[in-house]
């Protein structure tokens, strides 16, 4: 069942009740203000670090590309000059 509002979507989702208590205990101790808020900071991390990891997978099928490699290196000798001269101002 998924229902929304504005500016988030109501899911309902199965988790472990360990998961759950854990959660619920670090409320108790005030590590976290709810639980939902719990999910929704471990769900971001996720996110970010299975983004991090896939752009990590891209750049290291890129560098295998010959000419993506020598486009790269060509722009970064281009780009020598403009820093040096940003740099010198």
């Amino acid at each position: 069942m998924i229902t929304s509002s504005k500016s988030s979507i109501r899911r309902i989702i199965a988790l472990p009740s360990k998961l759950i208590e854990e959660l619920e205990q670090l409320v108790e101790q005030k590590v976290i203000s709810c639980v939902d808020c719990g999910i929704c900071e471990a769900v971001e991390h996720y996110l970010a670090q299975s983004k991090h990891e896939q752009y990590n997978r891209q750049i290291i099928e890129a560098a295998k590309d010959h000419r993506y490699m020598e486009r790269t290196l060509d722009m970064q000798v281009s780009f020598r000059h403009v820093d040096f001269e940003v740099r010198v101002q």
